[in-house]
């Protein structure tokens, strides 16, 4: 008898505040992994992180990457999977697709930081970054800036496009590259068409 009593003296909720509760619950769900630091990656994509601030402080002038953790771009990226401590308010995170050079193709590649090239090159020196899908490598290893000697053959790579833009037959990677500045051989910012950089 109390039971019932209690049932009759609540309130029955009307059907729209019982689906805003849900759509609140639905929209909790989607962002908490986020607010807690937690990003997935697709298997077919990398995932490039871009540091908004850092103790560390910013970049030197002519740099683009971030080496020892100073803000903007970093060196290393994220490859498919599940990735912790990335929070929204120190990061964010651009997801890329790999690089696919198709069967019985080649690909350019330019790198948009690293060492000058000297007056007499037209073409960065060779440096083992295993094809450059080792950022870091490539930079401590005083890779160049500017078009690459090495080439891409036909594969996937795991590329971290904020320091290399690579030019196949089908498509350029990232998509966004031909109206986004590039720091040219002489130090100078240009907006420039990925196309021009292999002529």
């Amino acid at each position: 008898m109390t039971n019932i009593a209690l049932a009759l003296s609540l309130p029955q909720a009307s059907p729209w505040v019982w689906g805003l509760g849900g759509l609140a619950v639905v929209v909790l769900l989607l962002c908490l992994p986020r607010l807690l630091g937690i990003v997935y990656i697709p298997h077919t994509q990398v995932g490039i992180i871009e540091k908004i601030w850092s103790s560390k402080g910013s970049l030197r002038e002519g740099q683009i990457i971030a080496r020892n953790g100073e803000a903007g771009y970093q060196a290393r990226f994220l490859r498919g999977g599940i990735h912790f401590g990335l929070y929204p308010w120190q990061y964010r995170i651009h997801k890329e697709p790999l690089v696919v050079v198709a069967e019985g193709k080649m690909a350019y590649v330019y790198a948009r930081d690293g060492v000058p090239l000297e007056p007499i090159q037209t073409l960065g020196r060779t440096v083992d970054s295993n094809h450059f899908q080792d950022a870091l490598r490539f930079l401590e290893a005083q890779g160049q800036r500017g078009r690459q000697r090495g080439i891409l053959r036909e594969g996937v790579y795991a590329i971290n496009l904020a320091l290399f833009v690579v030019i196949t037959e089908e498509r350029v990677f990232p998509d966004r590259c031909a109206s986004q500045p590039i720091v040219m051989n002489r130090g100078r910012r240009n907006s420039v068409p990925c196309a021009l950089l292999i002529r």
